[in-house]
């Protein structure tokens, strides 16, 4: 109470001025604030009051919660569901807490909207995927959710509704929509692509997204050992086996073992396809513009035509569930219930 009454007395002075404020910027509503001056004083008062009560509940509210173990709590109920989804959950919180101690914020629970968009903005100038900032600001915003609920809505969740939030693009498809009745033509442009790519890094990685199904984000943490590569994609750790013709592209291009394309994030590599592919169309030598995104359709394609086993395409895939994969099947035409 007292440190109410401190804020109270401390801003009660502005009242008076607000008053005239409000007459002289609106004369139609002046006459009645004249004939009942006292009411007005004492609404102005009690929204004030309200005002500060909000404001020392949400600083002792900070102080009361223990970032590390309401952390701690919450990565325990994501791993009842989903492992994978911890491990990004983990990093995310991990990474924000860091920017956090690095801007010379006290506690993660003192941030406002204007820091988490902040935050947001950051995570794009490191040039993440936007997929990867969602996935990032999803674990984020189900964390400080929780957290609101949890203590009354004294701490706030900043991130929800954040308009820093990179949005949703919608997938490109090749023009009639029917990509396995165009498969053939999908490989003869493919490998256009690859043979007119000069850049060993980009022409390897290509391959590796065409032949084995990996997203552009996979790379900039991949290693090789044994004929397996080693990476992150999404948030998660991810392994496998490579085909031939990605083993013999690494080669050729002789690049090392321990992660040879450091300096590609999912950004440049996407953008710098991009670029070439705009050339190659634009010449005509191939039929359609496409992303770095289609490279891993056409391994979906490729291999589901190939032996019909969603099983083991969604393992390939890198999805969690069967469902999914047939999900992603079907925005790419394939009827898998006339499979079955």
């Amino acid at each position: 109470m007292n440190d109410i009454q401190t804020l109270k007395n401390n801003n009660l002075t502005t009242i008076d001025d607000e008053i005239k404020a409000i007459i002289a910027d609106d004369t139609e509503i002046k006459a009645a604030i004249l004939q009942n001056p006292d009411y007005v004083k004492r609404l102005l008062q009690e929204s004030i009051i309200d005002e500060i009560k909000a404001d020392i509940a949400q600083k002792k509210a900070v102080m009361r919660y223990d970032w590390k173990q309401e952390a701690t709590d919450f990565l325990k109920h994501c791993e009842l569901k989903s492992k994978h989804t911890a491990k990004a959950y983990r990093y995310a919180l991990q990474d924000f807490q860091k920017w956090i101690l690095q801007k010379g914020i006290e506690t993660p629970f003192a941030i406002t909207p204007n820091i988490a968009d902040s935050y947001i903005y950051d995570l794009q100038t490191q040039g993440k995927a936007a997929a990867t900032i969602r996935q990032h600001i999803g674990g984020l915003s189900a964390f400080f959710g929780g957290v609101e609920r949890k203590s009354n809505y004294a701490i706030k969740n900043c991130f929800r509704g954040s308009r820093a939030l990179p949005r949703k693009k919608p997938t490109k498809r090749i023009e009639n929509e029917i990509p396995t009745e165009n498969l053939k033509l999908f490989k003869k442009d493919i490998m256009t692509i690859i043979n007119a790519e000069t850049c060993k890094e980009l022409k390897t990685m290509i391959v590796i997204m065409a032949f084995r199904g990996l997203r552009a984000g996979s790379f900039q943490n991949m290693t090789f050992h044994g004929g397996k590569f080693f990476t992150t994609s999404k948030g998660k750790e991810i392994s496998g086996t490579l085909p031939a013709i990605c083993l013999e592209a690494i080669e050729k291009a002789g690049l090392g073992k321990n992660k040879p394309f450091a300096i590609w994030n999912s950004a440049k590599v996407s953008s710098t396809f991009q670029y070439h592919i705009k050339r190659l169309y634009a010449t005509g030598k191939i039929s359609y513009k496409y992303s770095a995104h289609d490279l891993r359709h056409f391994f979906a394609l490729s291999e589901y035509c190939r032996n019909k086993d969603i099983y083991a395409l969604s393992k390939l895939l890198g999805h969690s569930s069967i469902s999914i994969t047939e999900i992603y099947l079907r925005g790419l035409k394939v009827n898998t219930q006339k499979d079955a």
